[in-house]
């Protein structure tokens, strides 16, 4: 993860990054110094091969009070989409891809961009650590892909950046059950909400995915060369 040294909204021009919507608070920029230094992110939900689970990793980060209870081995970890800051001179999507290696051992086929995810446009203002409301501790921009694992490097024996840092699983979506069990699809959909949505970039890229998928909409797009091969204006 390289959130520690990330790009500036300055210095990436995120207004302009291709298969992205404008933000709703652009406008703020040139009144708003502080927004320039926001950081910029991206990340990526990325389906299974057979399209049925989420990759999802365990979150390094905590509130003060649920790090003192994971420490005693009170509060389980919390799940989240592998995401990351992103280096200048990379686009989005390199670093979304090399944020699902790093962090999850996992390389990955993107498939179409998602959505992007502000967080000076909520209404409460990020300025603690993923507090109650699972913000971020500094303002970020974070570019969401959909994504497919085309492979995971194996758990035993295997190794990548973060494998001793997180740990990694698959959470079930049940595509299998939309079209024979309208019950236990929302059943699953709800788990896999209770699970990632805690944090509000993270339940900002599932919704957007939920949208498409209860919307029986196409998954795969061709992604636009210009987001793989140079970095944002």
């Amino acid at each position: 993860m390289s959130d520690d040294t990330p790009a500036s909204v300055s210095e990436l021009g995120w207004q302009t990054v291709t298969g992205f919507e404008p933000c709703r608070c652009a406008q703020r920029l040139s009144a708003d110094r502080s927004a320039l230094d926001a950081r910029v992110r991206a990340g990526v939900l990325a389906l299974s091969p057979d399209e049925r689970f989420i990759l999802a990793v365990t979150s390094r980060h905590q509130t003060s009070d649920g790090a003192n209870q994971r420490q005693a081995g009170q509060q389980p970890a919390r799940y989240i989409l592998p995401a990351g800051g992103v280096e200048v001179g990379e686009t989005p999507a390199a670093a979304a891809c090399r944020e699902a290696f790093e962090e999850a051992g996992a390389r990955v086929q993107l498939l179409r961009p998602l959505v992007r995810h502000c967080s000076l446009c909520e209404a409460v203002p990020c300025t603690d650590s993923l507090d109650g409301k699972g913000t971020l501790r500094r303002p970020a921009v974070t570019f969401w892909f959909l994504g497919r694992v085309l492979e995971l490097v194996p758990a035993e024996g295997g190794q990548w950046p973060e494998s001793t840092l997180r740990q990694r699983c698959y959470l079930p979506l049940d595509t299998a059950s939309a079209h024979n069990d309208s019950a236990a699809e929302r059943s699953s959909i709800d788990k896999l909400r209770a699970t990632l949505c805690w944090r509000a970039d993270t339940r900002a890229a599932v919704e957007a995915f939920l949208r498409l998928f209860e919307a029986q909409q196409e998954l795969h797009c061709k992604l636009d060369p210009a987001l793989l091969d140079r970095p944002a204006p």
